[in-house]
């Protein structure tokens, strides 16, 4: 029996040997470890026996923070691979990068490589790197399938989308995910009928298959296949009960479009007695029983939004959404004749969509959001700086930096505006511009907003243009527009446009 291969890792002149368990390809690949792989290697060479050198190896690693390492092809692959299926995309990236510095056509670095630079919303190199690899995956249905994940999130790729994964299906037909997925762009393309074959398809050959069910009964709502989607939601919920808050809050929606308000409070009252302290439920409950309070909660925004980052985008462009292309305009019409925007907070930035429509006239754009899944999203539109905040705090902390601030869409977590005003008058500089958008409340004598069963506030006019005077604004404009669809039915919003004199 021969020995175990060895892998070298070193610190400066100092180096300490760790086997490797599976090793597929014997060529060395260098690279530098951080903290984490080091105590990964520590950890396997104990498994191994090798006590001592385990300890000395984690010692190194804790004392120099990061490690030389020059290990096998295969086993590094596998270090890559793992880190990436942990979350530790950095140490992943530069794994990855080390291997294609060796074999720049090997297939499985390429691919894995380009899944990793897609989750970090840097799609063209992504895809550069997957059709790479595709030159010899092409007989495997898994390739085909993650190719397909890549393709449809963007309305541009979505008819090579649906070829990808009905590639993966000719090889093999009983492949559950790629059916589901395939739905998943039957639906952007509003081919609600092949969508629900595909979502039918999916949970026939995995009957444990909760996001296909969920899939399913979130189109049979939308179509007004309510019953239909009762049934499926409830199979999702019973599937996943610890992670079904869109499945609940969506079950609870179908309700009451057919009638049945008590029974969608009867939804989130025994969602409230399993997870008393989840966010989204505690939010819902308010906005199903009639309560307002004045604002949504930080946890609940970061909960809604963090799960949605990756699919954000896409689900809005279904929904026609038009808010970040109406502020986008709104800030033009008050800057005539091509002035500058200045210096641009984007409050509530979201995944960056109002990024590349204003960023031409800024002297430097800022963005700001409570979810860090949003924000690394909108790393790629071309924002000067990003920032994890809550958009009140971070607005009070900086007194006359702005030149403009815009918020689009995120005004409806907000029913009481008072305070933003506040902030958003004293961030401006003199004769400041600030735009944003809120969903349009009307017949309410009294009432100046209202939290919806939705889980988003309309608010009245008058109430918001008091609120802004009373924090010192001049308004410009306050019109009525589309901001989007839901339910088929167009959501109507106010486009606001103040000014701080000058």
């Amino acid at each position: 029996m021969s020995s175990a291969p060895q892998s070298a890792l070193s610190s400066e002149q100092r180096g300490v040997a760790a086997d490797s368990a599976a090793l597929t390809d014997a060529q060395p690949v260098a690279f530098r470890a951080d903290i984490d792989t080091v105590r990964l290697f520590a950890a396997n060479l104990r498994r191994l026996g090798r006590v001592s050198e385990g300890d000395e190896l984690e010692r190194l690693g804790e004392q120099e923070k990061e490690l030389g390492v020059t290990m096998r092809f295969g086993e590094a692959l596998q270090f890559a691979m793992t880190h990436h299926r942990l979350g530790n995309k950095k140490q992943a990236e530069t794994i990855y990068r080390a291997l294609l510095r060796v074999d720049r056509d090997h297939p499985r670095a390429n691919h894995f490589f380009g899944v990793l630079l897609h989750q970090g919303n840097r799609t063209l190199d992504s895809l550069r790197h997957l059709r790479r690899s595709m030159e010899q995956l092409a007989d495997r249905a898994w390739a085909w399938n993650n190719l397909g994940n890549v393709l449809k999130e963007d309305p541009a790729t979505l008819a090579e989308a649906r070829d990808a994964y009905e590639t993966a299906l000719r090889l093999a037909p009983d492949y559950p995910e790629a059916h589901n997925n395939l739905g998943v762009v039957f639906e952007r393309a509003r081919r609600f009928e092949d969508a629900l074959r595909s979502y039918k398809r999916a949970t026939e050959l995995k009957p444990d298959y909760y996001e296909a069910y969920y899939n399913l009964g979130h189109l049979c709502v939308v179509v007004g296949q309510i019953e239909e989607g009762v049934t499926a939601l409830s199979h999702s919920i019973l599937l996943n009960v610890g992670g079904a808050r869109e499945a609940r809050v969506l079950l609870a929606h179908a309700h009451r479009r057919i009638g049945e308000p008590e029974k969608a409070l009867e939804i989130i009252r025994e969602w409230m007695k399993t997870e008393p302290d989840d966010p989204v439920a505690r939010h819902m409950l308010a906005a199903h029983s009639g309560d307002s309070p004045d604002r949504a909660t930080d946890a609940y925004v970061v909960a809604t939004f963090d799960k949605f980052a990756e699919s954000f985008d896409a689900r809005l462009s279904m929904l026609g959404y038009r808010a970040p292309q109406i502020v986008a305009e709104a800030l033009a019409e008050a800057h005539p004749d091509g002035r500058s925007f200045g210096v641009l907070a984007d409050a509530g930035c979201g995944t960056g969509l109002c990024g590349p429509l204003v960023r031409e006239r800024c002297e430097r754009m800022i963005g700001l959001d409570l979810s860090s899944g949003m924000l690394e999203k909108a790393e790629a539109r071309g924002y000067d700086e990003l920032h994890e905040a809550e958009l009140t705090a971070f607005l009070g902390e900086r007194p006359a930096t702005f030149n403009s601030v815009i918020s689009a869409d995120t005004l409806c977590y907000f029913g009481e505006i008072n305070e933003f005003a506040r902030v958003a008058f004293s961030s401006l500089r003199p004769d400041g511009v600030l735009v944003f958008t809120v969903e349009a409340l009307e017949g309410e004598e009294g009432a100046g907003f209202r939290l919806e069963p939705h889980g988003r506030y309309r608010h009245r006019h008058d109430f918001v243009e008091q609120r802004l005077r009373e924090a010192g604004f001049v308004i410009e404009t306050i019109r009525r527009d589309t901001l989007r669809k839901e339910d088929a039915k167009p959501v109507e919003g106010w486009i606001v446009t103040a000014r701080r004199p000058a």
